[in-house]
C-alpha cells in the first residue's frame, strides 16, 4: 500500500491567508462539504459559502465542526455547551 492519492473526492484546493501569517487551506469537497485547516484548528463547513460568511462576520456559528482548536480540546459540535 503506498501514498496514492485518489483525489476523486475533492472538487477545489485553495489557500487564503487571512491576515497576521495565518493560512488556511480550502478543501471544498464534492458534494459541498468544506474542510478548513490552519496551523492550530480545522473546521468543517456545509459549503465554502458558509465559510466566506464567517470570514466575512465572524461567527462560529457558520461551522458545522470544529475538529481541533487551540485550547486542546478535540472538537466542539456547532451550538452544544
Amino acid at each position: 500500500m503506498g501514498n496514492k492519492t485518489d483525489p476523486a473526492h475533492i472538487r477545489s484546493i485553495d489557500t487564503w491567508e487571512s491576515g497576521g501569517g495565518i493560512e488556511l487551506d480550502i478543501v471544498e469537497l464534492v458534494g459541498g462539504m468544506t474542510l478548513v485547516v490552519a496551523d492550530e484548528t480545522v473546521a468543517i463547513y456545509p459549503s465554502v459559502d458558509e465559510f466566506w460568511a464567517e470570514a466575512e462576520d465572524g461567527y462560529e456559528s457558520h461551522r458545522t465542526t470544529t475538529l481541533l482548536r487551540e485550547t486542546g480540546q478535540p472538537f466542539a459540535l456547532t451550538g452544544s455547551a
